[in-house]
């Protein structure tokens, strides 16, 4: 277990929060203040990266574009382009996510999925790219 990173607990864990990767014990919740439980889950939250998600028409052209468009927006670091292949969304968490969609992105064959409607309904922010910015 210790070679996979897993870890045994002591106690069962009985709660959990919908919001982060948050579980806690019977004992837990019932020995420490409301005050205590919210000040520790805050500072989890403040811990959130966000992700981002560049749709072009692939990835080869989703990188070509965004090496240009980088410098508009140097606050989006380590972006994750998105291909064809759908798998890539699972698990993908719409509050931790900014998509980025540029021109032509309705070429992607990803558009069709419904993990990507998700995603694109519910994701932070929707910033849609058009061909004047890029030059």
């Amino acid at each position: 277990m210790k070679e996979a990173a897993i870890s045994e607990f002591d106690e069962p864990m009985k709660y959990y929060s919908k919001c982060g990767d948050h579980l806690f014990s019977e004992k837990y919740i019932r020995e420490n203040s409301l005050g205590k439980l919210k000040s520790n889950f805050s500072k989890g939250l403040s811990k959130q990266r966000t992700r981002i998600f560049i749709v072009g028409v692939n990835t080869r052209h989703a990188r070509a574009l965004w090496q240009d468009l980088k410098k508009k927006f140097p606050q989006y670091k380590y972006p994750h382009y998105v291909s064809r292949d759908a798998s890539m969304l699972d698990g993908v968490n719409p509050s931790e996510t900014i998509l980025i969609l540029l021109p032509d992105y309705y070429r992607n064959s990803i558009i069709n999925c419904n993990e990507f409607k998700w995603l694109k309904e519910n994701a932070i922010e929707v910033i849609h790219i058009n061909e004047e910015e890029i030059k």
